[in-house]
C-alpha cells in the first residue's frame, strides 16, 4: 500500500511545481522582450535623467573653478562675524561709501546704506574687536551702529566664495571689498 501513496505524493508534487513555475512566469511576463527596442516614452525618460558629454563637463568645471572674481572669503568670529578675503582681488577701483556699520544678516559685518545690509569683506589686516563690538580697518576703529566712511569695491556677493549661507540670505546682492 506504500506504492499508491508515494506515486500520490510524486503527482502531487509535480502538479506544485508545475503550479509554482506558471506563477512565476506569470510574474515575469509582464517584461518586454530583449529583442523590441523600448517606447519611445522610455527612451525621452532615459535621455532626459543622464547628462550629455557637455553638460557633465560643464557642470564640473563649474565645481572645480573658483568664483568669477577669485574672490574667496572666510568668517571669523562668534556672534558677529567678520568676513577676511583670503583669496584673490575684488576687480575694478574702489569708490566712496558711506552708512552705518550693523551686525548684518547671520551676523555678519555689513554697512547699512539706507536700503538692504550690504556685506563688507575686509583685508586680511582687519580685525574685529569685542567689548564693545566694533572693526579695526587700517588702525581706525568703528562701532557698531556708527556711520562709517571708507573706500571699497563692489562684487556680486554670487561670485564670492566662502560667505555662510545665513549671512547672504536677506543680504543685498552685492558686497563690498574693503582695503587692499
Amino acid at each position: 500500500m506504500t506504492r499508491p501513496t508515494t506515486a500520490l505524493h510524486r503527482a502531487s508534487a509535480a502538479s506544485a511545481a508545475v503550479a509554482l513555475a506558471l506563477a512565476l512566469g506569470a510574474c515575469g511576463g509582464e517584461e518586454e522582450p530583449a529583442d523590441e527596442p523600448a517606447t519611445t516614452e522610455d527612451a525621452t525618460a532615459a535621455t532626459a535623467e543622464a547628462p550629455t558629454t557637455e553638460e557633465a563637463s560643464a557642470d564640473e568645471a563649474t565645481e572645480d573653478e573658483p568664483a568669477a572674481h577669485g574672490l574667496t572669503v572666510t568668517a571669523e568670529g562668534r556672534g558677529i562675524i567678520l568676513l577676511t578675503v583670503t583669496e584673490g582681488e575684488a576687480p575694478g577701483d574702489a569708490a566712496p561709501l558711506e552708512g552705518k556699520l550693523i551686525s548684518g544678516p547671520g551676523g555678519c559685518l555689513a554697512l547699512q546704506p539706507g536700503g538692504q545690509p550690504e556685506l563688507l569683506l575686509f583685508a586680511a589686516d582687519a580685525e574685529l574687536l569685542q567689548a564693545p563690538p566694533r572693526v579695526s580697518v587700517d588702525g581706525t576703529e568703528t562701532e557698531l551702529g556708527q556711520a562709517l566712511t571708507l573706500d571699497a569695491t563692489a562684487v556680486p556677493l554670487a561670485d564670492v566664495e566662502g560667505v555662510p549661507q545665513q549671512c547672504s540670505q536677506g543680504a543685498a546682492p552685492s558686497a563690498w571689498v574693503v582695503g587692499d
